[in-house]
């Protein structure tokens, strides 16, 4: 959540290595959305606070992940 894409290198990092698909990878994934969401800058432009719309790129990031694994 930004004025442009930013690309979360240190999330990034987590997620090299290892299986996400065994035991304790939800704990990686969430792991790695919190420190995505770090980053996150919402703007306060729109609807919702800014923790809500904080909160929720936390929840995108790991619903991605588990996407992809799918």
């Amino acid at each position: 959540v930004a004025s442009c894409p930013l690309r979360a290198f240190e999330a990034e990092k987590l997620l090299v290595g290892g299986s996400l698909t065994a035991e304790g990878s939800l704990t990686r994934i969430e792991n790695t959305a919190q420190v995505a969401a770090k980053l996150a800058k919402p703007m306060d432009n729109t609807d919702m606070t800014l923790g809500f719309r904080k909160k929720m790129v936390t929840q995108f990031v790991a619903e991605t992940i588990k996407e992809v694994l799918k």
